[in-house]
């Protein structure tokens, strides 16, 4: 029961970033390279409870690092309840 109501309540620390969106610059194939990952990219992120999104400036290298975190986040969710899900039934 416990971790029922912590799986969610860590999506919800976390879904900050994970609601983070482009401000419509296109990515390119070349994005790794070390001069496009020190660029400052702008999103408007969208915060839980609130319809207003913030703009949130960070290089691309940290937005790389937060995409990663934010999917790892994510699939051990899916994972977690994959191997809870016959508890449920």
């Amino acid at each position: 029961m416990f971790l029922r109501i912590l799986a969610p309540a860590a999506l919800i620390v976390f879904s900050g970033q994970a609601f983070a969106q482009d401000n419509g610059t296109a990515r390119t194939n070349d994005a790794e390279n070390s001069s496009d990952m020190d660029r400052v990219q702008c999103r408007a992120v969208k915060q839980l409870g609130s319809r207003i999104p913030n703009r949130v400036c960070r290089t691309a290298a940290e937005w790389v690092k937060i995409e990663k975190e934010n999917a790892e986040i994510v699939e051990e969710q899916r994972r977690h309840r994959s191997s809870a899900g016959d508890i449920n039934d």
